[in-house]
């Protein structure tokens, strides 16, 4: 098995782990913030609050930072309410957070079960259940890799699973689950595809609702560009996708969004066919079955800017044109264009409303150019020592006239910087007091917050390095004679384009 396999299986088994024991260790946690040993509780939840990021666990991480918070100035009300949440949190992780471990295949309804070989392919258990289908954990012996599986739930549905089979062929994207083959066994058919490993946005979406988090707005325009570029390769293969939602939406460990089940894809020479979608998400035309051809797009955008409304304020929009002025009344910090554009989306008449996925993430673009003009960049030094402090602060403004620096001495404090302050990109020292600047480079990336990393240290293998590339770091200098250059260097390369091309360098 491939070293990246390996090493990946193991964390799914170590998250898998930690999931388990974590109701103990908040139940320890709780039971000693009500017993008063606040100075104890406050080591056990600092720890929570790293290893519940770093485990895939972000609601629970969350939820833990609030009562770390709450511990600085406590009060009997906020501890205990802090405490509550945490509870709530740690009950909902069992089902956000996706296990490695297949479960066990049911004894009835299925026709292929565990240990069934097709070729070289191998049956191992159930993943998920739709409506129409059964997502099985597979494995290919003569590729050495796991894939996926999907099973129609009965015969009448076979006819829909090989339509999916043909529409996913037609599309190659990496926003796109990519199909591997069509295969029959007994007469049915066995659409076999590439295997993801990540969370729905479905179930990201529930973790955070337990606590109350909201998406930030860089986070809803990530998503909505991610997905606007697979429509895109979508609509080019003359498809419409027609079943747009959360639970269709898979967010990978590398801030991926990918696109799954097309059961209900329609081609567009057959765009009257059907509704199929879930009825909260469709387009008034699809409901009606009133879809002409040529607006399927329309029907997906529509979808979409269903699911940004919904990623902002929390809830599914009512029917009608969407009101900037409600928006920003529960959400004062969403730009006014972020709002239009969605009311652009989100038109009861297909023909008002954004003509295609390009058009909207030209109109995204636009935006998240028009929120860097005009401003300083922001940045965020985390570094304890106050000479090192000045240094960092003097080449930085050097290099750039328009940046804007902030810093903190801890990793603690970068995480209240970044809890009140948009950041644009963090230059952070390994060797910080506590907690290290590698364990807040991990906590970030486990709690899904996409903030480009510089990191900065007087020592570093060639083991670290890779290390840190695997943890999101996209730039490495390291602190001795030709340190001011080389930052100067590294910042450059990031202010002049984006750096999910880039890497740590040597």
């Amino acid at each position: 098995m491939p070293a990246h396999d390996v090493l990946r299986l193991e964390l799914a088994r170590l998250s898998q782990a930690y999931a388990e024991r974590a109701p103990a260790v908040v139940s320890e946690l709780v039971a000693t913030v009500r017993a008063g040993a606040l100075a104890e509780a406050r080591v056990l939840v600092h720890t929570l609050k790293g290893n519940a990021g770093t485990f895939g666990l972000p609601a629970l991480s969350e939820a833990a930072e609030l009562l770390e918070q709450a511990l600085l100035a406590p009060t009997p009300a906020e501890l205990e309410g802090a405490c509550a949440a945490l509870e709530r949190a740690v009950s909902a992780a069992e089902v956000a957070v996706t296990l490695p471990a297949p479960k066990s295949l049911p004894t009835t309804d299925l026709w292929l079960h565990a240990g069934t070989r097709i070729g070289n392919l191998e049956v191992r258990g159930v993943l998920g259940e739709g409506g129409m289908g059964v997502l099985l954990d597979g494995y290919d012996h003569g590729l050495g890799r796991r894939v996926a599986l999907k099973i129609a739930r009965d015969d009448s549905l076979t006819d829909l699973l090989r339509k999916e089979a043909r529409a996913l062929g037609a599309v190659r994207h990496p926003g796109v689950v990519q199909a591997l083959a069509l295969l029959e066994h007994e007469g049915r058919p066995v659409l076999v595809m590439e295997r993801l490993f990540g969370r729905t946005l479905a179930d990201h979406l529930a973790a955070r609702a337990v606590i109350g988090a909201r998406y930030s707005v860089d986070e809803v325009v990530h998503i909505l560009t991610r997905v606007a570029e697979a429509l895109v390769a979508v609509h080019e293969a003359g498809l419409s996708h027609r079943d747009l939602k959360p639970s269709n939406l898979m967010l990978t460990s590398n801030h991926g969004v990918v696109l799954l089940d097309f059961g209900v894809a329609v081609a567009e020479v057959h765009a009257h066919r059907g509704v199929g979608a879930t009825a909260c998400y469709a387009a008034p035309e699809q409901v009606a079955g009133r879809v002409r051809p040529g607006e399927g797009p329309l029907v997906d955008l529509y979808s979409l800017g269903v699911l940004g409304y919904e990623l902002l304020v929390g809830a599914l929009p009512t029917a009608g044109a969407v009101s900037v002025a409600k928006v920003l009344e529960v959400r004062a910090d969403v730009p006014r264009a972020l709002v239009e554009i969605l009311g652009g989306l989100l038109r009861e008449d297909p023909s008002e409303r954004l003509e295609s996925a390009e058009a909207l993430l030209w109109e995204l673009d636009a935006l998240v150019r028009g929120r860097r003009r005009g401003r300083d960049r922001e940045l965020l030094v985390v570094e304890d020592s106050p000479p090192m402090q000045a240094i960092l602060r003097a080449i930085l403004t050097a290099a750039d006239p328009m940046v804007h620096v902030h810093v903190a001495e801890s990793a603690e404090e970068a995480l209240r910087v970044l809890d009140r302050q948009r950041i644009d990109l963090m230059v952070v020292d390994l060797g910080l007091p506590t907690m290290s600047g590698l364990e807040l480079v991990l906590y970030l990336r486990g709690a899904d917050r996409h903030v480009p990393v510089v990191a900065i240290s007087g020592r570093a293998t060639p083991g670290d390095r890779k290390l840190l590339r695997a943890a999101g770091v996209v730039e490495f200098v390291a602190k001795g004679p030709q340190f001011p250059d080389a930052l100067t260097a590294a910042y450059q390369r990031l202010v002049r384009g984006p750096t999910s091309a880039r890497g740590i360098e040597a």
